[in-house]
C-alpha cells in the first residue's frame, strides 16, 4: 500500500506529491530551471540546506516544499519561489501575514539575489549557498566631505540630558532583563532630576498600582503617590511637576502630600493611552526641588523608554508561550500522523489503497483507515465536527474505538451501530462525527457500504459513476440508531472514493466551492491509473481550484480499488 500523505515531521522539507503550481503569469519550464541554493530556517530555528530545481511553495500545507506545520503565523500556501524571465523570484500567495524580502513587504514577485532574506511567518529563507552573506559597497571619499560638528560626551556631567539619554538608549538596546533595564532607567531619572525616591508602576484599572521598580529608603517601603497626582497624570496623559506642594494650587486640595512630607513631585505617564497604563513617579521631601522644563522632557522620554522595555518583556514572554504552543502542536501533529495507515501495510492480491490528509491547522479532525477482515479489504473515513486540538483529541478516541470494534469481527450492519453507542457516552453535547465505511468482498465481487451522515461516496466504474448516500445519522447524536448497509457490485478495475466535506467545500479566490461535480470529474479522469493516481488527481485539481485561497477545513481522501 502507498499513502500519499506521508511526510517527515513539521519544519522539514518534504517531497511534493503533486506538481507545484507556478504563480499566475510566471513563465516556468521544469526542464530548464536554474538551480537555487537556499537555507530554510523554521520557526524552531532548525536549518536545512536545499537545492531547488523546480518551483517551491512555502507554507503549512502538506504539499509545501518549505513547510512548517507548527507555525501558526504561516498560511497554508504562504509564498512561492518561482522562475520568471530566467530569474528566481519570490511571490506572496495572498497570505494573511504577508511575505517580506529583506525586511520589506512584497506585493509583486521580486527577483532574488545571493544574500537575500525572505521572511514568512516566523520562518526564514536565506538565498545562496550556506555561508552566503550580503555585501555592502563602501564609496570612495570624494574630497568634498565637511565635518559640521562633533559631540564628545565623555566630559559631560553624569546628570546632563545628553549623557542621560545616551545611557538610557544603551540600556534599552541591551539584552538585559526588563527588570534590570527599568532599574537603570529609574536610577537615571533620579540622577538627572535630583529626586530622592522613584517608582515605576502599572495602573491596574481599579485605582491600585502594581510596582515594576522602585528606589528609596528600604525601611519606608514602596513610595505611595497621592490619588490627585495619579488622577491628573494617568487621566490627562501629561507630565506633572509640583515644585513645592505647600504652595501648588493643584496639590493643595490633597493634604496627603503635605502629611507625608513630600515637597516636590515629578510624574510622567507610561505609554500614550487614556488612561495611561502606568506611570513614572519621582519625589523629594527634604526641600523643594528646582524642576524645570528640561527635567520634564527628560522624565517624559525616560517614561516612554520604560514603557517600551515593559512591552518588550511582554512581547518576549508571549513569543516564548507561542513557541511552546507551536512545539506542542508540532508534536501532536506527528502523533496524529501515526494514527494514519502504515505505508507498508500488506494487502491481498487484487487490491490497492491510497489516502491523503491535510489538516486545516497543525492538527485536525479528520481520520481515514484501511482494514482487513476474513471477507476482504475495507476503508473508513471520518470527520469530527470542529477543528483544532479538541477535534484532534476526539479523532484519537474514535481511532481507538474503531480498531477495537473492527477486531470484534462484527457483521457490517452492526459495526456503526456499536461504534455509535460507545461514542454517545464520550462526545461533548455540541459535537458529532460523520463516518463512511466500506468492505470489498472479492469472492462475491461486491462492496458493502454504510455511512453515518457523511458526504456522498463515489463508486467509479468503467462507464458510470454511482453516488452512495448516507444510510444513517451522524454518530453521537442519538444513542439507539440503526445503520443500513448498501450492497453494490465491485469488480476489478472499479474504485471507491471517500472524502471529507473539506474537499467539497474548499473555495477558490472568489469563494466558489470545489464541489462534488469537480471531484467526480477529477477522480474519473485519473481512475485508470489506480488508487494512487486517483488521489494525486484529486489533490492536484483541488489545489488548482483553490489557488491562493486559504484552506478553511481539514481535507482528507481515501481510495479503495480493485485491480
Amino acid at each position: 500500500m502507498q499513502r500519499a500523505d506521508a511526510a517527515p515531521g513539521p519544519g522539514h522539507a518534504v517531497d511534493l506529491r503533486t506538481p507545484a503550481r507556478p504563480f499566475p503569469d510566471a513563465a516556468t519550464t521544469a526542464h530548464d530551471l536554474p538551480r537555487l541554493d537556499v537555507t530554510w530556517i523554521d520557526s524552531q530555528g532548525r536549518r536545512a540546506a536545499l537545492e531547488l530545481t523546480e518551483p517551491a511553495v512555502i507554507g503549512r500545507g502538506r504539499n509545501c516544499r518549505l513547510r512548517d506545520a507548527g507555525d501558526a503565523t504561516l498560511s497554508r500556501r504562504h509564498a512561492q519561489l518561482l522562475v520568471a524571465d530566467g530569474r528566481w523570484r519570490v511571490a506572496d500567495c495572498g497570505s494573511r501575514n504577508r511575505t517580506y524580502l529583506n525586511g520589506r513587504e512584497i506585493d509583486e514577485p521580486q527577483a532574488l539575489a545571493p544574500g537575500d532574506t525572505i521572511a514568512a511567518g516566523h520562518c526564514r529563507v536565506l538565498v545562496g549557498p550556506p555561508g552566503t552573506v550580503p555585501f555592502i559597497e563602501v564609496s570612495e571619499p570624494s574630497g568634498t566631505e565637511h565635518t559640521l560638528k562633533t559631540l564628545d560626551i565623555s566630559g559631560e556631567r553624569a546628570g546632563s540630558a545628553a549623557r542621560v539619554m545616551i545611557e538610557a538608549a544603551r540600556s534599552l538596546a541591551s539584552h538585559e532583563p526588563a527588570g534590570r533595564i527599568l532599574d537603570t532607567l529609574l536610577e537615571l531619572a533620579l540622577r538627572s532630576t535630583g529626586a530622592e525616591r522613584g517608582l515605576v508602576a502599572l495602573h491596574l484599572g481599579d485605582g491600585t498600582l502594581s510596582p515594576l521598580a522602585w528606589k528609596g529608603p528600604v525601611a519606608e517601603g514602596v513610595p505611595r503617590p497621592s490619588r490627585s497626582v495619579l488622577a491628573r497624570v494617568l487621566g490627562e496623559g501629561k507630565v506633572l511637576a509640583i515644585r513645592d506642594a505647600r504652595f501648588d494650587s493643584g496639590a493643595s486640595a490633597d493634604a496627603s502630600l503635605v502629611r507625608m512630607g513630600v515637597r516636590s513631585v515629578l510624574c510622567a505617564p507610561l505609554g500614550a493611552g487614556r488612561p495611561a497604563p502606568g506611570m513614572l513617579y519621582l519625589d523629594r521631601r527634604g526641600d523643594a526641588a528646582s524642576f524645570d522644563d528640561p527635567h520634564l522632557q527628560v522624565v517624559a522620554a525616560l517614561a516612554g523608554m520604560m514603557h517600551v522595555a515593559h512591552e518588550n518583556q511582554e512581547a518576549r514572554a508571549n513569543e516564548r508561550r507561542l513557541r511552546s504552543i507551536q512545539a506542542e502542536l508540532s508534536a501532536a501533529a506527528q502523533i496524529q500522523e501515526l494514527l494514519l495507515p502504515a505505508r507498508d501495510q500488506a494487502l491481498p492480491a487484487g487490491f490497492q489503497v491510497a489516502g491523503w490528509h491535510d489538516p486545516c491547522h497543525a492538527v485536525g479532525g479528520d481520520i481515514y483507515d484501511f482494514f482487513q477482515t476474513d471477507r476482504g479489504v475495507g476503508a473508513m473515513l471520518a470527520d469530527v465536527s470542529g477543528k483544532g486540538l479538541t477535534a484532534a483529541l476526539l479523532v484519537a478516541r474514535l481511532h481507538a474505538r474503531w480498531h477495537a470494534i473492527a477486531q470484534l469481527r462484527l457483521p457490517c450492519e452492526q459495526m456503526l451501530a456499536q461504534l455509535n453507542r460507545e461514542i454517545c457516552y464520550r462526545l461533548p453535547t455540541n459535537r458529532f462525527i460523520t463516518l463512511a465505511a466500506a468492505l470489498a468482498d472479492p469472492l462475491q465481487d461486491e462492496i458493502i457500504f454504510a455511512s453515518a451522515g457523511h458526504c456522498p461516496a463515489v463508486l467509479l466504474r468503467e462507464r458510470e459513476v454511482e453516488l452512495l448516500e448516507p444510510t444513517g445519522p451522524p454518530l453521537g447524536l442519538l444513542e439507539d440508531c440503526e445503520y443500513a448497509c448498501e450492497h453494490r457490485s465491485f469488480f476489478p478495475g472499479e474504485s471507491l472514493v471517500l472524502f471529507s466535506d473539506g474537499v467539497l467545500d474548499q473555495g477558490d479566490e472568489a469563494g466558489e466551492p470545489f464541489g462534488l461535480e469537480r471531484a467526480v470529474a477529477a477522480a474519473r479522469e485519473a481512475a485508470a491509473g489506480g488508487a494512487d493516481a486517483i488521489v494525486s488527481g484529486l489533490v492536484h485539481a483541488l489545489e488548482k481550484h483553490a489557488g491562493s485561497a486559504e484552506q478553511d477545513d481539514d481535507t482528507t481522501i481515501a481510495v479503495l480499488a480493485r485491480v
